[in-house]
């Protein structure tokens, strides 16, 4: 691997908290980021394979078992889907609209409220996710077999506790974003009246 010095990096450090700098640098904090950006794009890769290999894209498949973990005895709303895998409620939608052509998801009632559409997985798409397993165990096994249980419990909480600051950081940068767009909006008179107000 190319080895990471500062040369590669001019010093412009991308975090202020001294606890994530090391000798007042912030080069493994940019190599962790690259490394989960890497990890993520791996993860579709492998939600796509594991699609293919029953006919669906990678995001069904994740929509897939995610159903099966959630659904119970009544079914899983689409709102829970959206937020258990972070996708909004019209995407969930769409796609398990696609499911429930294909026969693999089934669409139902709420009993208690009838507005509510619970999803669930058809015989079929119970089978083919039955099917899968295997190979889901001999690629998981693969992917996780550097860690003994206790980095492995060491994985889950860290991911567990990084997952809802990093979904505020997500939101910071579109709130950032949508300001700055107002703001270049903005005709130049108003720009001059802000500037003097201040």
């Amino acid at each position: 691997m190319r080895r990471e010095t500062a040369v590669n990096h001019p010093k412009l450090l991308t975090v202020s908290r001294p606890d994530l700098l090391e000798d007042g640098s912030d080069l493994r904090l940019r190599a962790v980021i690259h490394r989960l950006h890497s990890h993520g794009q791996i993860m579709d890769q492998l939600a796509s394979g594991f699609g293919e290999l029953y006919g669906v894209s990678g995001v069904q498949h994740q929509m897939m078992t995610t159903i099966q973990r959630l659904q119970g005895v009544d079914g899983v709303a689409v709102v829970e889907v959206a937020e258990y895998i972070h996708r909004s409620g019209a995407f969930v939608t769409v796609e398990t609209g696609k499911l429930v052509g294909a026969g693999l998801v089934e669409k139902g009632s709420d009993i208690n409220d009838g507005r509510r559409v619970l999803l669930r997985l058809t015989p079929e798409g119970n089978k083919r996710l039955a099917d899968l397993a295997p190979i889901q165990r001999s690629i998981n096994d693969l992917m996780f077999s550097f860690l003994d249980r206790e980095k492995f419990q060491q994985l889950a909480e860290l991911l567990e506790e990084l997952l809802p600051s990093t979904e505020h950081a997500a939101d910071m940068l579109k709130l950032i974003n949508k300001d700055r767009k107002r703001t270049v909006g903005r005709p130049a008179s108003q720009h001059k009246k802000t500037k003097q107000a201040g």
